[in-house]
This record gives structure tokens, C-alpha cells and sequence, in this order.
């Protein structure tokens, strides 16, 4: 077995632990409750928990999409849904409601469901640190959250219990 053979095995495997532990540094502090939202077209509203698990607070912007990524919350799409607040302060280990409405501003299938994303970030304070960090250099991350919206309409009836 050369030198070669023994050094690279070495560098891989520190490679893969610090990959690891960079992924598991990369948890969002702002989380939503559920994996996706369903709006019923007889609901009035459909609200949506936000929770801040941080010991930070966290300013949320929340916008909706159709499926481009791209779109931010300066995008100005014609989507019929609308959330209320649309930007809000989430103070550490709080939770806030936002509410999604649908607006009637566009008509949408009767005979199927429609999917539209639902977005939120979370925006850092730029004096994470207090007078500590002052003058130093940082980097502050700001994390996306896409989600999908399921408009169903209510002449669909439910799902069957099977299929979920």
C-alpha cells in the first residue's frame, strides 16, 4: 500500500465529517407547522403557525408564487391569494399566525386542485453579537421556505382516507 492510498482515504473521510456538521449548522430557526397547505375554496381563510426556535428575533417576509423560484416578494404576479401579515417581527421562542386569503382576483379551475408556493424567509438582525461583534466582518444568511398552497375546490368533495 503506497502513501498515496493511505493519505487520500484520510482527507475524504474529514471531508465527509465536515460536511456533516456543516449541514446540521444549517437548521432554520423560523419553522412552519405542517409540510404543506391546503385551502379549501369554501374557507374563509386558512391560517398558518410560524414558530421562532431561535434565541434571536427574526423579521419574516411571506409571499406567494406559481411555481418560479425565482419570483420574490417584489414580483408582481396575478395570484389570487393574499397573507396578512405580509412581513412581521418574530421574537425568540414566539410563534405568530399568518393568514392566507383568497382574493376571487382570479378565476381558478372548478374541476381540479391548483398549486401555487407559499414563501417565507427569515431575516437576521445585522447585530447578532451585541457590542462584541461591532467593526468585525459577518455574514448574515438569509433562509427561504417554500411550501406548497393546494386550492381544492370544494365541488371535489375529500380526499379518500386512504390516500392519506
Amino acid at each position: 500500500m503506497t502513501a498515496r492510498n493511505v493519505v487520500f482515504p484520510g482527507i475524504w473521510a474529514a471531508l465527509l465529517v465536515l460536511l456533516a456538521m456543516a449541514s446540521f449548522s444549517a437548521w432554520a430557526s423560523v419553522t412552519m407547522t405542517g409540510t404543506r397547505i391546503i385551502y379549501r375554496s369554501d374557507a374563509r381563510s386558512v391560517d398558518v403557525q410560524l414558530a421562532n426556535r431561535g434565541n434571536v428575533p427574526y423579521i419574516v417576509q411571506t409571499w406567494f408564487d406559481e411555481g418560479d423560484m425565482n419570483d420574490g416578494p417584489e414580483s408582481k404576479r396575478n395570484i389570487p391569494f393574499v397573507v396578512s401579515p405580509a412581513s412581521f417581527r418574530i421574537a425568540p421562542n414566539a410563534g405568530q399566525v399568518a393568514r392566507i386569503s383568497y382574493t376571487r382576483s382570479r378565476a381558478l379551475p372548478e374541476d381540479r386542485e391548483s398549486i401555487f408556493y407559499f414563501n417565507f424567509q427569515q431575516v437576521p438582525p445585522s447585530n447578532v453579537g451585541g457590542d462584541a461583534a461591532a467593526g468585525q466582518n459577518k455574514m448574515l444568511v438569509v433562509l427561504r421556505n417554500r411550501v406548497k398552497v393546494f386550492f381544492r375546490p370544494s365541488r371535489l368533495g375529500n380526499p379518500p382516507a386512504n390516500v392519506l
